[in-house]
This record gives C-alpha cells, sequence and structure tokens, in this order.
C-alpha cells in the first residue's frame, strides 16, 4: 500500500486520524517535519493521479445509497464531542 501524509490541525484531530486508520487496519506513524518536506517533494501528485481522484470521487458521488454529509458529519461529531456549528 502506498502511503498518505496528513497533517492535522489539532491534537482532537490527530487523535480522529489515528483512531480512525487503527480502525482500518491502517498503520500509521508520525514524521518529523524534515522527513514530510522530503516525502511531500518526492510524492508530488502528478497529473494521472489527479485524474484518478476525480474519476473516483464521480464514482463515489454516483453511488445510490451513499449518506449524505450531514449524517456522517452529525455521527462524527457526536462520537468525538466535537462542538455544534
Amino acid at each position: 500500500m502506498g502511503s498518505l501524509v496528513v497533517t492535522p490541525k489539532s491534537a482532537e484531530e490527530m487523535k480522529f486520524l489515528l483512531d480512525l486508520l487503527e480502525r482500518l487496519g491502517i498503520s500509521a506513524h508520525l514524521l518529523s517535519e524534515e522527513d514530510e518536506a522530503d516525502f511531500l517533494a518526492k510524492h508530488e501528485l502528478t497529473e494521472a493521479g489527479k485524474d484518478f481522484l476525480e474519476h473516483r470521487v464521480q464514482a463515489a458521488l454516483q453511488q445510490k445509497n451513499r449518506k449524505a454529509w450531514k449524517e456522517v458529519q452529525a455521527a462524527t461529531s457526536s462520537k468525538y464531542n466535537w462542538p455544534k456549528n
């Protein structure tokens, strides 16, 4: 499997992401700022990668039984005690 670099905006967001990845069975570890910069420089998203992601998004949007964003946000918000908007 490939890698994904995410920079959380807060400790709560980091905990949420690590918990989510663990539940999905995906290993995760933290990178130093230098390692992160090196990784991003080596793995910049190509046009082929952008096209792939665009097609995946379009396919996901075509699913008939997908949940609305409000449903997903409400469930996640209550689970992690996020403040109401």
